[in-house]
């Protein structure tokens, strides 16, 4: 009987521990970098990718056009199969996600994360909260 109870207080233990937050992997985090570091010389235009992961659960990105507009993205168009997540830039007095952020979460599915030199911020459409604090 004590040996199914400790079974079960592990299943449950290791059900409820939430999953590492995708900024975490090191492959995401370090082009995150990369993509701040090239806004900083174009503070105006967003910068941004799709964040795709492989079937060996390898990251690439790739990268979205700037819309030659200040603050603003588009994209036309098919999003790339197995896309776990879209990184942006933000200046940073505009370190929060937008209207725009949140419903795009919301509508694709998947998480959208703003970066900015101070925070990171993460949506899914419904819970927006920052997820570093700090020079990350």
């Amino acid at each position: 009987m004590l040996t199914m109870i400790a079974t079960l207080f592990l299943q449950v233990a290791a059900t409820a521990a939430p999953p590492p937050d995708l900024i975490e992997a090191p492959d995401v985090l370090a082009y995150c970098r990369t993509l701040l570091a090239k806004s900083a010389s174009d503070q105006f235009n967003e910068h941004a990718a799709f964040v795709v992961r492989t079937p060996e659960a390898r990251h690439y990105f790739v990268p979205l056009p700037s819309s030659g507009r200040d603050d603003l993205l588009l994209w036309r168009g098919r999003i790339p199969k197995g896309t776990v997540a879209i990184v942006h830039t933000h200046r940073d007095m505009r370190g929060a996600a937008s209207k725009l952020d949140v419903i795009t979460a919301r509508r694709l599915g998947i998480p959208v994360y703003i970066l900015t030199a101070r925070r990171i911020v993460k949506t899914d459409g419904e819970v927006t909260e920052v997820v570093r604090k700090g020079k990350w």
